[in-house]
């Protein structure tokens, strides 16, 4: 099970690749991308089999604990809270809870810190920006690392951001984007240049600094990292996408959105913006329907993950596609009615002018009766013509089937003759039989004379066919044969007649029949059975 979903992630992984390697071709291939997270996206379940598999072997270990394990119970309970954070707000925070309680029973400045660090993360990740910020504020720095002091800057830097965000005030987002810049500053001081945790930071107050070009090139140096995660990733290409909307580049803002889907589906992360972000842009281009699923999609995850504010963010979007739907729908209707008042204007049309036709008809009837005395010859040698090229036309066709149904008739009549012989009765039979009935040889006439059809038709039909095999399966006739079984039959195929109930009641042999010997002579041809039939209609008359 887990080698498969391997190869599934695998797979997954190679279409992207190819994507990008496509849009280094012809930049912003977003059919491609596209096409890419719609395979994610049916595999949606799949990777979160995986996710879950290792969430249920991690809480076995947790309970598997002994109480006095406390420092152990510790870092399983941060295993759980890492695995839940971007997945289930409900259970992220049961595991930021455990982690609090053994940090402050434990009475160490660092656990503590930390676990409040993670408390107020998650807080903000289910948009209870207040409680996220309380939290952090009561985190007392001092006898801390300077790695807990860089991630608590940095969370703050982002709660503030986020704030913003949510706020949309002309007076306070700008008021909370530069508080949480400087927060991101007091973080970047504390890290070392040109790491990718560097770059993000950088990037991040690049981008609420309005400096988008040089957060584009910052983040671009991100996205390039090889070592990142594929949450990583996914934040990295969402900030590219956010970056360009931001600089009114909308083919570039979708790719970016649609390879943080991607990534957000394979991390199995549920508190996301990228899908609901791209059903906007996809909906501001008039791709209604698959903006309408996405968003839907958003609304699940963020149902799932218990985020109030994406929750809202989503509900704000959805009621719009879905308005827009029911109007193109309502569009579509009105357009149908349309449609059908027309066709019936013309259908009255139709009869109005069937019934001044007929009208005018009659009047130029006494003047068409006057010339069919005169026309009579003429018509009956264009007859005689017509019927002419309609026999040479149907000749064979009509050949064949007076034939079939010649030989169907002395089946009848030999049914009759059993029939009295049985019944004894000798008279009427000898009143019935007034020649000689030979069905076999009726038979083999009429195969004589369909061979000399065809081979007048097709003089090359047994060579031509034959090179449709090997040597030794080559068909070889019998001394005096013109034609065998198997070849009367392709060579009905060669002249239309393609269906084995026709062929069957022509050849006097049952559909069963017809099939196998189709079946046997296909198999052994040196070509395929799909391409067997286009070289048979390329043999030449």
């Amino acid at each position: 099970m887990k080698k498969t979903i391997a190869s599934v992630k695998n797979l997954v992984l190679l279409l992207f690749v190819v994507t990008c390697f496509s849009a280094k071709a012809q930049p912003w291939n977003i059919d491609s991308v596209i096409s890419t997270l719609e395979t994610s996206l049916a595999l949606k379940n799949t990777f979160e089999k995986v996710k879950l598999n290792k969430i249920n072997d991690e809480r076995i270990k947790f309970y598997q604990l002994n109480e006095s394990d406390k420092s152990f119970k510790y870092k399983q309970a941060e295993i759980l809270y890492e695995e839940y954070k971007s997945y289930h707000f409900d259970s992220a925070f049961h595991y930021a809870l455990i982690l609090k309680d053994l940090a402050f029973e434990s009475r160490d400045p660092e656990k503590i810190a930390f676990s409040k660090i993670r408390m107020g993360f998650i807080l903000l990740s289910s948009g209870l920006f207040k409680e996220a910020i309380d939290t952090m504020l009561t985190v007392d720095l001092k006898s801390t690392s300077e790695a807990l002091r860089l991630e608590y800057y940095s969370n703050l830097g982002r709660m503030f951001h986020d704030l913003a965000d949510y706020n949309k005030s002309s007076y306070y987002t700008p008021i909370y984007n530069h508080k949480g810049n400087e927060y991101l500053e007091k973080a970047i001081q504390l890290i070392e240049p040109g790491s990718v945790k560097y770059l993000m930071l950088r990037g991040a107050e690049q981008v609420k600094s309005e400096q988008f070009e040089s957060a584009r090139k910052t983040f671009h140096k991100v996205y390039e990292n090889h070592s990142l995660t594929d949450h990583q990733r996914a934040i990295a290409a969402s900030t590219l996408a956010y970056i360009y909307s931001c600089m009114k580049k909308d083919d570039p803002a979708i790719f970016y959105l649609a390879v943080a889907a991607i990534y957000d589906i394979r991390s199995t992360t549920r508190e996301t913006v990228a899908l609901r972000n791209l059903a906007n842009l996809l909906y501001s281009r008039g791709d209604d329907e698959r903006a309408y699923r996405y968003v839907k999609i958003a609304l699940e995850d963020a149902d799932f993950y218990n985020a109030q504010h994406r929750k809202l963010e989503v509900g704000n979007v959805l009621p719009i596609i879905e308005g827009q739907l029911l109007s193109r729908t309502e569009n579509q209707k009105q357009q149908l009615w349309y449609f059908l008042a027309g066709i019936s204007i013309l259908v009255i049309t139709a009869i109005v002018l069937l019934v001044i036709t007929v009208g005018q008809y009659r009047k130029l009837r006494r003047v068409k009766e006057l010339l069919v005395k005169s026309n009579h010859d003429l018509v009956e040698s264009n007859k005689l013509l017509h019927e002419s090229n309609r026999i040479k036309e149907k000749y064979i066709a009509y050949y064949f089937n007076i034939n079939a149904g010649h030989i169907e008739r002395i089946g009848r009549i030999q049914s009759t003759i059993q029939r009295k012989l049985s019944l004894k009765q000798y008279e009427s039979l000898a009143e019935f039989v007034n020649h000689d009935l030979n069905l076999k040889k009726e038979t083999q006439e009429l195969n004589a004379n369909f061979d000399k059809i065809v081979l007048s038709l097709f003089p090359h039909f047994v060579t031509d066919f034959n090179k449709l095999f090997d040597p030794e399966d080559k068909i070889v006739l019998k001394e005096g044969e013109l034609l065998n079984n198997e070849l009367r039959i392709f060579a009905l195929i060669r002249m239309g007649i393609s269906d084995n109930e026709k062929i069957a009641r022509i050849l006097n042999y049952s559909v069963n029949t017809i099939y196998t010997y189709k079946t046997r002579i296909r198999n052994k041809s040196k070509v395929s059975n799909n391409e067997f039939e286009e070289y048979l209609m390329k043999i030449d008359s």
